[in-house]
């Protein structure tokens, strides 16, 4: 049986004005640096194993654990009800 814990549910989650000026910022910012970093690595022309570090630092100097917590925080709310 699948419970409303199996699933994200995006669609019905809410976030006030600054959290969705904060997601659209720097999920954009972060899109940008993944997909750069994966056409690197697809086309050879960087190495993953070297690079690895530099991603990870770059994605969460860009906001990705701001991004986590606003969605965590939604999730929870979402839940809660």
């Amino acid at each position: 049986k699948v419970s409303k814990n199996d699933y994200y549910p995006q669609m019905f989650m809410k976030y006030n004005e600054s959290d969705l000026n904060t997601l659209a910022m720097d999920q954009a910012n972060i899109t940008n640096i993944t997909n750069n970093y994966w056409a690197l690595w697809l086309t050879g022309e960087s190495n993953i194993d070297k690079d690895w570090d530099a991603y990870v630092k770059s994605v969460n100097d860009a906001g990705l654990p701001d991004v986590l917590t606003i969605r965590q925080a939604a999730f929870d709310t979402y839940l809660a009800k």
